[in-house]
């Protein structure tokens, strides 16, 4: 994995056009008032100009409210070719009519939405330049074995907690799914990385290293954090917990969750808390 470096205080070219994808998966980040991270897929996200995103408010109630409590966010999009672009950024407001709603309403995503339509254009202005990360296939295929060396070491400690949905479990450990770890930096905004070779441990656990987790922020031992899964077809879900630290896999330091809660993450019950695994 290597990290570039951008330019100051703007997205450069490259970054509007990793963001201009609307099958690109990209994340945005939260977090309420209590400090608790939240993060869905919004595949709406794009960059009007250097210093604006703007996305579809689309069934995203706990977003909203979120950034109705407090505007800092971060975004993440993951490219094909395994590049990804973190931005920090602070939301404004959300707009019922003007140019950037009407250009969001124009998109067949919208247009064609079989649940309900766009009730309004966020907007969020860019704090500072693009963080970009790369990644190799081959080093995402190792990062995947170690992920899952460790899971298999740290399965057996689920000590009755919570039990993650089957399915979610299922979509968190498939390779070719996008997925995202949030948490507060050390100035409680959100940051977003992403986590590509994360799987489950067991029935309430997931672990995560390699792509993302050797960047300079990252979540302490004890934090609450969050992380959302997104698929081909597409179906997303997030779950939330508790960071139990890091520990070392085959030469590379990989990070363990707790999950406490799951959460559906799109059509057609978005937001909806699933229960745990094996309640009527």
């Amino acid at each position: 994995m290597a990290a570039a470096p951008a330019s100051r205080g703007r997205l450069d070219p490259e970054t509007i056009t990793a963001l201009s994808g609307s099958r690109t998966p990209k994340f945005l980040a939260t977090r309420d008032d209590s400090g608790t991270p939240n993060v869905v897929p919004v595949l709406s996200l794009e960059a009007v100009d250097e210093r604006t995103i703007i996305f579809a408010e689309l069934m995203i109630w706990k977003t909203r409210r979120n950034l109705e409590a407090d505007p800092r966010v971060s975004i993440l999009a993951i490219s094909a070719d395994l590049r990804a672009w973190i931005i920090k950024g602070r939301f404004l407001e959300f707009q019922r009519t003007g140019a950037h709603y009407d250009h969001l309403m124009k998109s067949e995503d919208v247009r064609y939405n079989a649940y309900s339509g766009i009730r309004s254009a966020g907007v969020i202005e860019v704090l500072g330049a693009a963080r970009k990360l790369e990644f190799s296939r081959a080093g995402l295929l190792v990062d995947v074995l170690r992920s899952r060396w460790l899971a298999r070491r740290v399965s057996g400690n689920d000590g009755g907690g919570f039990a993650m949905p089957t399915q979610v479990r299922e979509k968190f450990g498939r390779l070719s799914a996008a997925k995202a770890v949030a948490f507060l930096d050390d100035e409680g905004h959100p940051e977003c990385l992403p986590a590509m070779a994360m799987a489950s441990a067991g029935s309430s656990g997931l672990v995560w290293g390699g792509s993302g987790s050797e960047q300079p922020a990252c979540p302490r031992s004890e934090q609450r954090v969050a992380a959302a899964v997104i698929t081909m077809e597409p179906v997303a879900y997030q779950v939330k917990g508790q960071f139990q630290g890091w520990h070392s896999s085959l030469g590379r330091k990989l990070g363990a969750i707790r999950v406490e809660e799951t959460y559906s993450a799109s059509p057609p019950l978005p937001g909806k808390q699933l229960p745990a695994a094996g309640t009527p």
